[in-house]
């Protein structure tokens, strides 16, 4: 059946992306070490390309075995070798071209996410703050007062 080289393509397309998320290169790698004042742009950019990496590599795992699943399901016959890598490749090469095409902005719309987040944060620490700061001053108005 043809269903399981295809899901096989499609499962080491989605392997191979899983493993760009953790094979960083040597300068990705120098960005994210680096120490940058109170927020590391290059950390974060990283962490949202292994999101992003991680999310299409899981979902065309997960793509990959449920095809092989129905091949083995419906075996009606092996196909021929050479048919075998042909259904292999076109669906390896067409989860690659979508990642290629999906993973930039797809980086961009988590970074953007982050940033709503970092700001949330910043907002929630800085009333956090205020908060501490005013019982401060209501409790030294106190022991001045007593």
């Amino acid at each position: 059946m043809i269903a399981v080289p295809v899901g096989l393509g499609i499962g080491v397309a989605g392997a191979a992306i899983l493993a760009v998320g953790v094979v960083n290169s040597p300068r990705i790698i120098a960005e994210q070490a680096g120490t940058y004042w109170d927020y590391s742009q290059p950390l974060a950019r990283a962490f949202a390309r292994d999101r992003s990496d991680a999310e299409i590599g899981l979902a065309a795992l997960a793509l990959g075995f449920i095809t092989q699943l129905i091949g083995v399901a419906w075996g009606t016959g092996d196909p021929s070798p050479g048919l075998a890598l042909i259904a292999a490749a076109i669906p390896a090469g067409l989860i690659a071209a979508a990642w290629l095409v999906i993973r930039p902005r797809r980086v961009e719309r988590l970074l953007a996410r982050i940033e709503n987040e970092r700001s949330q944060i910043e907002a929630e620490d800085a009333r956090m703050k205020a908060r501490v700061k005013a019982e401060r001053a209501a409790r030294n108005l106190i022991s001045k007062g007593s």
